[in-house]
């Protein structure tokens, strides 16, 4: 399945529904910034549906995959 498939609208009625907008503070201003919980959804809803279950791995996907960084970059 390709991340346009998820980015189409998946991901808006999942943080519609999940009220993730609320979620998207700082987290206290010490260490690195806080993803937005809808780009975090994004991530782990391509690894599912890619079977890449470890975070390392999904780490790696980001870094080297070009669907990968587009569907997080937008």
């Amino acid at each position: 399945m390709s991340g346009r498939t998820i980015r189409s609208g998946r991901s808006r009625l999942y943080v519609c529904a999940l009220n993730l907008e609320k979620h998207a503070g700082g987290g206290g201003g010490a260490g690195q910034p806080s993803y937005h919980p809808a780009d975090l959804l994004k991530a782990y809803l391509y690894g599912y549906l890619n079977r890449v279950r470890s975070s390392r791995r999904l780490e790696q996907e980001a870094q080297r995959n070009l669907e990968l960084m587009w569907l997080l970059k937008g």
